[in-house]
């Protein structure tokens, strides 16, 4: 049996009223509580798992090997790894505090501007390289991938220098191959009258591929006591150095025990480089405006008699030792050349010489045989005057027998007179 409850009795409404209104206040309350709970975690936890990932961005920027930043539409860094310190020599301070394309290589800037304004227009760039500076002067190869965020640029960047040359020693080794094959195919079968001018231009052709200042042969004079250029070439706005006197080897004592005596390349990036006791030729490479030296010694059977000499006078530089070997290839072309002139000029020289005897024997023979005939003649000149001289006075003592006799009988008359005719005949 269901009981019923009248509820239009007005103090059971009153009570119903109340307590609705105090069940709906504690709800409330109970709901607030609840959600500020909620905030608070939410709250705690978005705190918790900002600075959780705040921790493990920084973890990650100061473990990596890789160049980590961002960049702001300044053109300035705002965030860099220590990976930059490690990498360019620089602080991050000094790093931050500089436009960062103060930094790139002159060379590089046009491209790197371009890079810029395709991530100013919200295009990724991936496999991006440059040039950097470093805290010493030198250049860093650095391949980037950048993304953008608004304003900021989030970028990596891998250093790449040590892969970028070796691949350019590679493609300056394939160069220089391909020079050394061309020219050694000038020098097949020269004349005489060309070696000269193809060595010059071999030496031409030194000098542009390393990019120097002067290229020259040298040779050591037959007593060894000084050095001779025989071959020069020079850049633009190279002081020249006299190739007309001889090079007196006291002003560079340790250069010749080393070339000369000990067969050895002496190179040298800096003059600061040398040794002590390359103290004399040291002044004398400095005398002649030389701040960066390469000299080959080029062996001929068993003594060093020339040397190719490379001097870069506008600028230091490094040498690729792995070329030495190859520069002395060129030098033994060199020679090979002028010692194959030097024998097809005697040959020539001594075939002259045999034709010139030749002639002179044609001549002489040609003189003897004009003198014999001339002897001949006098002789048979002198031999018909003696004979004439003689018959003259015997035709005299005919006459003077003639008139001696006495009453000849006529018989002697007639002989001797016929005689005395044939004699003046």
């Amino acid at each position: 049996m269901a009981l019923a409850v009248d509820v239009s009795n007005s103090k059971l409404a009153l009570l119903f009223s109340g307590l609705s209104v105090r069940i709906a206040s504690i709800t409330s309350n109970i709901r607030d509580r609840f959600w500020a709970k909620s905030r608070k975690r939410a709250i705690g936890m978005r705190e918790y798992l900002n600075t959780q990932q705040s921790k493990e961005l920084d973890q990650f920027f100061d473990v990596s090997l890789d160049l980590l930043c961002i960049a702001n539409a300044e053109g300035h860094f705002v965030r860099l790894n220590p990976a930059w310190e490690t990498t360019l020599g620089y602080s991050k301070k000094e790093l931050m505090v500089q436009q960062f394309l103060d930094f790139v290589h002159p060379d590089d800037l046009l491209g790197t501007r371009e890079a810029i304004s395709n991530l100013a227009a919200q295009r990724k760039i991936i496999q991006f390289e440059n040039r950097y500076r470093c805290k010493d002067g030198t250049y860093r190869w650095l391949e980037w991938s950048s993304a953008p965020m608004g304003n900021l640029i989030f970028a990596v960047a891998r250093d790449i220098t040590a892969q970028k040359h070796t691949k350019m020693a590679l493609q300056e080794r394939l160069r220089f191959e391909q020079l050394l094959s061309d020219l050694s195919a000038r020098f097949v079968n020269i004349s005489p009258e060309r070696v000269d001018s193809e060595i010059e231009y071999g030496l031409k052709q030194i000098l542009e591929f390393f990019q120097v200042d002067r290229a020259a042969l040298v040779r050591t004079v037959p007593d060894r006591s000084s050095y001779r250029i025989t071959h020069i070439t020079y850049g633009e706005d190279v002081p020249l150095i006299s190739s007309e006197n001889e090079i007196p080897i006291s002003i560079n004592p340790w250069a010749y025990e080393k070339l000369i005596l000990k067969r050895k390349v002496v190179a040298f990036s800096r003059l600061d480089d040398l040794p002590t006791e390359a103290s004399v030729d040291k002044q004398t490479w400095k005398e002649w405006g030389i701040q960066s030296n390469v000299n080959i010694p080029i062996l001929v059977g068993k003594s060093v008699d020339h040397i190719i000499a490379i001097n870069s006078v506008k600028r230091e530089r490094v040498w690729p030792e792995g070329l030495f070997p190859r520069l002395q290839i060129f030098g033994e072309i060199f020679v090979s050349a002028l010692e194959r002139k030097k024998a097809e000029e005697a040959s020539r020289e001594n075939e002259r010489i045999l034709r010139q005897n030749e002639n002179d024997l044609r001549k002489l023979a040609g003189r003897l045989i004009y003198a014999q005939e001339e002897e001949r003649s006098r002789l048979a000149r002198e031999l018909h005057d003696d004979l004439a001289q003689r018959l003259a006075v015997f035709a005299i003592d005919v006459g003077r027998l003639q008139q001696q006799l006495v009453d000849p009988p006529v018989r002697v008359q007639e002989n001797l007179s016929e005689m005395k005719k044939d004699i003046v005949k």
